[in-house]
């Protein structure tokens, strides 16, 4: 049975349609599709090199990505850039040339681009925090400890606000909660009336993504459509109530979404002010239906009694997701800019800092970053490492210096052409900060990211307007920072870049349909990987003109 995946209509005349049909009849190379192809899952012989391009090369197959890309045990397989590893390589290169074969090269062993030559220094970066609350009753000196545990952890700056008791957090005294049985409720009595502004907690991630980038069928969604999009339901309602008895919603816990890559496990919910004399979160329905889904684990819950931004892990670019409908609160609380003083020139490198300060309560961020930890996966073993920092282009001439160009500058020494590097999609996750980035920022956004630390720790600044203003510029400038660096790592690299399959053919007016077949699993052999079984229909004023499987 064949499952069609894509469909693409286009008006056509008849001069069109007659220059597709020559180029049907005697397709152009730049039109014939390319195929990713797949060594290290076992070994690689040369007599699965012949049979491999030979079969390409008879289906009309364009070109080849010779791509270590590995889902077993690798059993047999060399290590990559081995001896053995470097003579099928150069014998692969060789035959698509003399098979005239277009052969490029992926960017990464395994995906997506990095190596043991990428250390933590120039793997990928996040923001991070340290949030301390300090009250005096006289003026003085204090010395203050802001420790980060992670050892690579770097300094953007720190800063300190004024602030009022009445605006503190108040924590739920259970550290970590399982609940794994429906119509779990936890109560929460702050013992006086209690006004209520936003939420947060720790919450165990679900499934393994929320959504792809491949545009394969799914189930049809009201709010978001994505391949492996599902709906998760709340976990349950924060309640509030006068007397204990009659209780009424707040607001709903929203889950966090398990999106590859992305390791930010908090929610933070604003909404408009509540008032009451006792809290409950009622946990119920949270499995969705699926019946794999037993239990979760909830923590760091927090009731907060000041607006904060909402959904403020997104807004930071920490992690993804589908936006959530939400009724957000107010301004209650806010932090002025001009109050905020940058200390930096006080920390020392231990993280201690000593401040002569005025009675009163004081917030003191220490704003900075550190790796995300995330490393390449799917490739030889030997050279599997750190993701490369996707915003520094001095880290991604590294990894070109390091891979790529080896490859390059060893096949073209014995004439051998590479025609491109490819990429494939890049599944390690979040980045948001790389080494000078609060100077990339005041270039680009034209005004200093300093007093508005506070809001990557969810406050408000000046406005909830303002605040999210400025969020906005952050994100944008994170995208342009990602889109620079990729750039100068393509221009060192070579003109020509990977061709969707089947580009040129998608160009041509005359198409009216294109039809796409679902391809088959790959099939490994004693080191003979055939290429994925696609069926490809090409209609013309609705009448099939073009049907082959390769």
């Amino acid at each position: 049975m064949k499952h069609i995946i894509a469909l693409i209509c286009i008006s056509v005349g008849n001069a069109g349609a007659d220059i597709l049909w020559k180029e049907l009849i005697a397709p152009l190379d730049e039109s014939r599709t390319k195929l990713w192809w797949f060594h290290g899952e076992t070994e690689t012989t040369k007599e699965g090199i012949d049979a491999d391009l030979k079969a390409f090369k008879d289906k009309g197959i364009g070109g080849v990505v010779f791509y270590d890309q590995i889902h077993g045990n690798a059993a047999g397989a060399s290590e990559s850039m081995s001896a053995d590893w470097w003579e099928m390589l150069k014998y692969a290169a060789t035959k698509a040339n003399e098979l005239g074969l277009s052969f490029e090269v992926a960017a990464s062993n395994g995906y997506v681009a990095g190596g043991p030559w990428i250390t933590p220094e120039f793997s990928m970066k996040k923001t991070v925090f340290i949030d301390t609350l300090i009250t005096i009753d006289d003026s003085q000196t204090v010395r203050i400890n802001l420790p980060h545990p992670n050892k690579h952890f770097k300094d953007i700056a720190t800063v300190i606000f004024p602030d009022s008791e009445e605006y503190q957090p108040l924590k739920l005294p259970v550290s970590n909660l399982k609940i794994s049985t429906n119509d779990t409720i936890v109560y929460f009595n702050p013992g006086q009336e209690t006004e209520l502004n936003g939420l947060s907690y720790t919450i165990t991630p679900r499934g393994k993504g929320s959504t792809g980038s491949m545009n394969i069928p799914g189930k049809p969604q009201t709010r978001y459509f994505g391949a492996k999009y599902i709906e998760y339901p709340p976990i349950g309602q924060l309640e509030y109530s006068m007397d204990g008895k009659s209780w009424l919603k707040v607001t709903d816990m929203i889950p966090v979404e398990n999106n590859i890559g992305h390791k930010s496990r908090t929610r933070s919910i604003s909404f408009p002010t509540v008032s009451g004399k006792y809290f409950r979160l009622r946990f119920h329905d949270w499995s969705g239906g699926d019946p794999d889904y037993k239990f979760f684990n909830i923590s760091d819950i927090t009731m907060h009694r000041r607006d904060i931004v909402n959904n403020i892990e997104v807004k930071t670019g920490l992690r993804t997701e589908v936006t959530y409908p939400s009724i957000e609160g107010g301004d209650k609380g806010v932090v002025k800019s001009e109050s905020v003083r940058n200390i930096s020139d006080h920390i020392n490198a231990d993280g201690a800092v000593s401040l002569h300060l005025e009675k009163g309560t004081w917030h003191i961020i220490r704003f900075g970053y550190v790796p995300t930890g995330a490393k390449t996966k799917h490739g030889r073993k030997n050279l599997l490492g750190f993701e490369t920092d996707v915003m520094s282009a001095k880290a991604a001439n590294i990894h070109y210096d390091n891979y790529f160009k080896v490859i390059l500058d060893t096949l073209q020494q014995i004439g051998c052409k590479v025609n491109g590097m490819c990429m494939d999609s890049h599944e390690a996750g979040i980045q948001n900060w790389t080494d000078g980035f609060e100077d990339v920022f005041r270039q680009l956004c034209g005004y200093n990211l300093h007093p508005w630390i506070p809001a990557f720790a969810g406050y408000i600044v000046d406005s909830r307007k303002d605040t999210e203003n400025v969020l906005y510029d952050f994100r944008r400038s994170v995208s342009l920072s990602h889109g620079i660096s990729m750039g100068l790592l393509r221009s060192v690299a070579l003109p020509t870049v990977w061709t969707i399959p089947l580009r040129a053919c998608l160009t041509y007016s005359p198409i009216t349909s294109l039809h796409v077949a679902k391809p088959q699993n790959h099939r490994v052999s004693s080191g003979h990987i055939r290429p994925m079984a696609t069926t490809i229909v090409l209609t013309l004023h609705q009448q099939p003109i073009f049907t082959d499987t390769t």
